[in-house]
C-alpha cells in the first residue's frame, strides 16, 4: 500500500508540519496557500480556489445557514 501519492499538480500524501502536525493532503500543493481543516481526530489540507468564499460557505453551513 502507497503512503502517499504525489501527481504533478495534486498531493495526495500526509505530510508533517511543525506547527499543525501530520495534515493529510488533498491539495494542488503542500507548501503555500493551504487550508488546514482540523476536525478533531484529523487534520486535512486543502487548497480551494476561493478560500475566502469556501470559509464563507463553509462557516454559514456550520451555522446552519445556506443549504
Amino acid at each position: 500500500m502507497w503512503a502517499s501519492l504525489g501527481l504533478p499538480g495534486f498531493a495526495l500524501t500526509s505530510v508533517l508540519y511543525s506547527d499543525a502536525g501530520r495534515v493529510f493532503m488533498c491539495s494542488t500543493r503542500v507548501a503555500n496557500g493551504v487550508l488546514v481543516i482540523d476536525t478533531g481526530k484529523r487534520k486535512y489540507g486543502i487548497s480551494p480556489r476561493d478560500e475566502d468564499g469556501f470559509i464563507a460557505a463553509l462557516t454559514a453551513r456550520l451555522r446552519g445557514g445556506a443549504q
